[in-house]
């Protein structure tokens, strides 16, 4: 046995997998493990770490509806994701999630034989698990990660990544940086890749020695091992034994526990656990709503009452002295679709009876929605609000998890003109300030 010998055995077991598996790519109850096993012979699965990234043109993009995307094509019914890859030889490389029209495809035909040509490749790709959120602002342990995984730069971070997850997928087909290309056209970008959107590319004439470490590992490798027969050849009066492999019965089973940012995703919780409740701007899971059975405390009485305008609707500043999460909010009327009012409101925990984003909105939604409205959150952050007797000022900044950033120039400018000029309102768009 030769090492030239097993690398051609396992190549061969590489090309068979494609062409094995494509025509299943469809078939959503596939069994997992045996029946791909046993048709082609190796099965690899990968570990990524991606970034959360909001799309330029999505409004309503939000933590919450990125994550929810990942577990739906991770959940029990097996979606396969499926993208073209143009036929280039550059890189990066291009991927479309559909196919260009008068394009011709290069894909798996009944025979498992590959129809050759310049046509878009088919690429087929499975997420199979997905791990827990990690913010990347907001608070120092967010911090420590970004600058971990960037490599102690943040100027290297992408300037809108909010978060990054841990995923595990299964490669259907195999192409040119398929796993790096589907994954950025969903929206989610490896950590560190910057041909895809992982990482802000930086002055490699000037810093020579850096590199970029990609979050992407493959951390299973199953396959059959193969039986080894000595074949004879006759070359002349000269008498050649030849090793040859065929695939056995036995399967071979390797794995990897941990990737090289393990470690950085310890550390974070750690760090995250150790946070003070008044440090605490960002809590991963629970304001996604992910781990949402915590015990709710009870709602605190009004400190005050509220004014009530003449139209019913409640005021459009409902502000919380201190620094809390508030809400931006659009009365719509159901008739003619048109917007009523914007409405504003910041709480503290103990004014709304939790920690989120939604239970602040809760209360001003019902009421809203009492008058007869459709009440729609637009967004949100925080409001650091000082109401003092010589000057009264609100800073909106910061964004929300669960409904993305609010216009915060419009809540601004909602509170100012609510109070009449009264409250010295500004904002701050910073991507650095929760």
């Amino acid at each position: 046995m030769t090492s030239k010998t097993f690398a051609a055995y396992f190549a061969k077991l590489l090309r068979c997998k494609t062409a094995a598996e494509a025509p299943h790519a469809d078939d959503v109850l596939l069994d997992a493990d045996n029946q791909k096993k046993s048709d082609t012979g190796v099965h690899k699965a990968y570990r990524c770490l991606v970034c959360l990234i909001p799309p330029p043109d999505d409004v309503s993009w939000s933590v919450d509806k990125a994550i929810r995307k990942l577990q739906s094509y991770a959940s029990d019914d097996g979606k396969v994701l499926r993208h073209f890859l143009e036929p280039s030889i550059r890189a990066p490389k291009r991927f479309v999630a559909d196919l260009p029209k008068n394009a011709t495809t290069t894909i798996t035909n009944s025979n498992n034989k590959e129809n050759k040509g310049d046509g878009w490749a088919e690429c087929l790709m499975r997420i199979t698990r997905v791990g827990n959120v990690c913010a990347l602002r907001g608070n120092t342990a967010s911090e420590h990660l970004a600058r971990s995984l960037w490599q102690s730069s943040q100027e290297l971070l992408p300037p809108t990544a909010q978060a990054v997850v841990e995923i595990e997928v299964e490669l259907l087909t195999g192409r040119t940086h398929q796993i790096r290309g589907q994954l950025s056209v969903e929206g989610f970008p490896l950590v560190g890749d910057v041909p895809y959107g992982g990482a802000v590319p930086c002055n490699m004439f000037a810093d020579k020695n850096h590199s970029f470490r990609l979050g992407l590992q493959c951390f299973r490798l199953d396959f059959l091992d193969p039986d080894v027969r000595i074949i004879e050849k006759k070359k002349k009066r000269s008498l050649t034994m030849i090793a040859d492999m065929k695939p056995s019965t036995r399967w071979n089973y390797f794995e990897q526990e941990s990737a090289w940012w393990t470690p950085y995703l310890k550390q974070y919780e750690k760090e995250l656990a150790m946070t003070s409740e008044e440090d605490m701007t960002f809590m991963p899971a629970l304001d996604v709503g992910l781990l949402d059975t915590a015990p709710r405390p009870e709602k605190a009485s009004p400190v005050a009452v509220l004014e009530v305008n003449p139209d019913g609707l409640p005021p459009q500043a409902i502000l919380s002295p201190g620094r809390h999460k508030y809400v931006l909010v659009k009365a719509i009327d159901p008739n003619n679709k048109k917007i009523i009012k914007w409405f504003v409101k910041s709480a503290s925990i103990q004014e709304c009876g939790g920690p989120y984003h939604r239970d602040v909105a809760e209360s001003l939604v019902e009421w809203i929605k009492a008058c007869g409205y459709r009440a729609v959150v637009t967004g949100g952050g925080r409001i650091l609000y000082t109401d003092q007797a010589e000057s009264k000022r609100a800073l909106v900044h910061g964004f929300s998890y669960g409904y993305g950033r609010g216009d915060h120039a419009l809540a601004a400018k909602t509170i100012k003109e609510w109070s009449n000029g009264e409250i010295d309102s500004a904002y701050d768009d910073s991507p650095d300030l929760y």
